[in-house]
């Protein structure tokens, strides 16, 4: 049987190889959005965790009294990886592929379990109700009220949608109340079903991958030797309206359409030796947003004067210029990261690869035998060309007692590198450290409580970085 899966978290920060999931929420529904069975985890802080403030004070955590009937990482993390991974399941949240999704992914691969399989495996698959929101909002706008700010710029915050249409009662950004009004949000949506079928197919990758080609190929055939189309993202903007013109470069070698926004800035300004300096694109990925049109009126109607002008300016660039072009495109189409080097090994779960067979064997060896007698003899048993560091990595977050005691040099050493140690990401970005966050403690406290209470969870966090520091 087929079922969604809606689902929040709150994290200690917003890197998801070095920060952590403190609170899991998730409601599963039948396809007719009928609730089935709820279920909420509360996470422990780890021993190496060095919250943001950030985070903090968004989520209201009190980091003295959070792990009263909180588990530890590892066992909530496999109860997380069996919830996704059930058969049928598809996974939802609001904005969950560009957050929520990844912090799964590398808190899968941190544990030792398969960080892909919820996507694709015993029809599971994953979408988000946010692109799905800004669709209707452009296209069917009447289902709900659409917030503004104080400035009277659009805004597709959860918090403010569902404070002005009270799809939920209880605290913002507490993954319960974040569900239900993901949850009910859906169900105004659902009430359209053309519409909401329609969106929903665009997280399914061979629907998504004929409609994207399909869109360029329809308006691109012999206009200006390119094809263009419209595309609909968050990351446009509000004041653009979420929707942008794009000419399409091609398909790169990982499969990711490559598209240039037509409206964003003068390709006659591209320099052609420092062309990844003076040009962005966007990479979309199929089953995943931005959602992706064919140029229509009922499209570019959105589009105001200045923005058609230099749409204009830039395709009668690419018709007159076809060599430039075709550099730029060939540039982006080949364009790989520049390496890192010394990259954590949290955090290599993009430059690792796969797991070999006897990984996997290992892997479900440990999985066996963890809260049992024997654990700490298979992780020391296990081969030397397996994530043997990893396992160890485990036993020190989550049974920090018997780890000192079994191994009192490795996890003192493990403990001082992670929270002094300035391990860095797959993106060069370095976790930071206890006095750096304390540091932002006190900026935050002079700018914003200088005469005000401290709240309580910025207070105890204060004191959480101090015992560490």
């Amino acid at each position: 049987m087929n079922t969604f899966l809606f689902y929040d978290i709150e994290t200690t920060g917003l890197n998801p190889a070095f920060d952590q999931i403190l609170q899991f929420g998730a409601i599963r529904t039948d396809m007719d959005l009928q609730e089935i069975e709820r279920t909420e985890i509360l996470v422990k802080l780890r021993p190496d965790a060095v919250p943001a403030p950030g985070a903090i004070l968004t989520t209201g955590i009190d980091l003295e009294t959070h792990n009263e009937g909180a588990i530890c990482e590892y066992e909530a993390i496999k109860r997380i990886h069996e919830m996704v991974n059930q058969s049928g399941t598809i996974s939802i949240g609001y904005n969950s592929l560009n957050f929520d999704d990844e912090f799964l992914r590398f808190s899968f691969y941190r544990n030792l379990l398969d960080p892909y399989t919820h996507q694709w495996q015993n029809g599971c698959r994953r979408a988000d109700i946010l692109p799905m929101a800004l669709f209707f909002k452009s296209f069917r706008p009447d289902i709900i009220k659409w917030p503004v700010t104080d400035e009277g710029k659009s805004t597709m915050k959860l918090e403010k949608i569902n404070e002005l249409n009270h799809l939920a009662e209880g605290q913002a950004h507490d993954a319960m109340t974040d569900i239900e009004a993901t949850l009910n949000l859906a169900r105004r949506m659902k009430a359209h079903p053309e519409l909401w079928d329609y969106c929903l197919s665009n997280f399914e990758k061979k629907q998504d991958e004929t409609r994207s080609l399909k869109a360029w190929e329809n308006h691109g055939k012999g206009f200006l030797g390119c094809k263009t189309g419209t595309i609909l993202d968050t990351g446009i903007g509000a004041d653009r309206g979420y929707m942008a013109p794009v000419v399409w470069l091609g398909t790169n070698q990982i499969k990711q359409q490559i598209l240039m926004r037509l409206d964003a800035f003068e390709f006659s300004d591209i320099d052609t030796e420092a062309i990844d300096e003076t040009s962005f694109v966007t990479r979309k990925k199929y089953g995943e947003p931005p959602f992706s049109f064919p140029n229509r009126k009922r499209l570019t109607q959105h589009f105001d004067s200045e923005r058609v002008d230099l749409e204009k300016r830039n395709l009668d660039f690419i018709k007159n210029n076809s060599d430039k072009f075709e550099r730029i495109t060939r540039f982006w189409l080949t364009y790989e990261y520049p390496l890192v080097t010394d990259i954590d090994p949290d955090a290599r779960l993009y430059t690792g690869g796969f797991a070999s067979a006897n990984e996997k064997r290992w892997n479900e060896k440990f999985h066996e035998h963890f809260g049992t007698e024997y654990l700490f003899e298979v992780v020391e048993q296990m081969p030397a060309n397996v994530r043997k560091d990893a396992a160890y990595r485990i036993l020190f977050r989550n049974l920090p007692e018997e780890s000192e005691k079994r191994y009192p040099y490795e996890f003192s050493d493990f403990l001082e590198q992670s929270l002094h140690g300035n391990p860095k990401d797959y993106r060069d970005k370095h976790k930071a450290s206890p006095k750096e966050i304390s540091e932002e403690i006190r900026e935050i406290i002079n700018e914003q409580f200088k005469e005000k209470e401290i709240p309580k969870p910025l207070e105890s966090l204060r004191k959480y970085i101090e015992y560490v520091q």
